[in-house]
């Protein structure tokens, strides 16, 4: 399911047609944005993440189960005899996807370390005939004899700093732990636009049929870990002071104007996003319904 709310044209400028929740929506919608709530990854160490990813590689090429690697050599000889079950492979090729993702991320790490042209073409030539001798090898020399990298183009690759099943979120604030605020503000927007009231309880309930929790437990209620009306309005307002800290107000705005229009911006692109899911889905007939908690 796509989760990835993005919309070239802004619909408060008069662009395109604004998306709506109609009333026999509204508990899909809210499934559909809470779900799968991104949140901020943990750092990760080279060395560990670079051993990991090599035990992975070796376990996705020659693993076997562990009660054989116990028997001994014997055992894994007459092991490897037999033809691996359609489940094992389906499960070494998860463990191979996930060692190319590692490695991906180890190519992200410290990027921005690159060698010289210099250099890089005396490490090639001094390995051509050994580590590179392969049909790639002289029209690479070529390129790199030929061609240079402008100065400022050599970047750190760039890692999301909101991750979820479904979303790779870039820029933002960097101490926001999770998207959930913006996902409160569209889920108050559509709902108030449906005309429901009381739709902080309809929020809390989906909250917890979706299994997210809130971060601590409720100041306004310390011995209910569960969310409460007054949790989803704090998080709502943190938004929307999040904004204002941001926002450059021009003459003859007001703040209170300004936040307004940014929060219906973001109800506009979740609410557009829901209705390109729903239109995959009808396409494709796929199931897009959250899993069950």
């Amino acid at each position: 399911m796509p989760q990835v709310p993005g919309a070239p044209n802004d619909p408060l400028n008069g662009v395109g047609e604004i998306p709506t929740i109609d009333a026999s929506e509204i508990d899909d919608f809210l499934k559909f944005l809470f779900f799968d709530i991104a949140r901020r990854p943990a750092q990760l160490n080279m060395r560990e993440t670079m051993r990991v990813a090599r035990y992975l590689d070796w376990l996705a090429q020659a693993g076997v189960p562990k009660q054989v690697v116990k028997k001994g050599p014997d055992a894994v000889r007459e092991h490897r005899v037999h033809v691996p079950s359609a489940e094992e492979r389906d499960k070494k090729r998860c463990v191979q996807h996930l060692a190319d993702l590692l490695w991906n991320r180890v190519r992200a790490m410290h990027a921005d370390q690159a060698a010289s042209n210099f250099k890089t073409l005396g490490f090639l030539k001094a390995h051509q005939h050994t580590h590179f001798a392969n049909p790639f090898i002289l029209r690479a020399l070529e390129l790199v004899q030929e061609y240079d990298v402008p100065a400022g183009e050599i970047q750190v690759h760039r890692t999301p700093n909101l991750v979820s099943s479904s979303l790779a979120a870039f820029g933002g604030d960097p101490r926001l732990q999770s998207d959930l605020s913006e996902r409160l503000v569209a889920a108050r927007g559509a709902l108030k636009k449906c005309g429901l009231s009381r739709f902080q309880r309809k929020i809390a309930a989906a909250l917890k049929a979706c299994g997210v929790k809130p971060a601590r437990r409720s100041k306004h209620d310390p011995g209910n870990e569960e969310w409460s009306p007054e949790d989803i309005h704090d998080l709502v307002r943190a938004f929307e002071n999040r904004v204002r800290k941001r926002i450059l107000k021009p003459p003859g705005k007001t703040l209170r104007d300004l936040v307004a229009a940014e929060c219906e911006r973001v109800t506009i692109r979740w609410v557009r996003t829901y209705r390109e899911a729903c239109e995959f889905e009808r396409r494709s007939g796929a199931v897009t319904e959250p899993p069950e908690t």
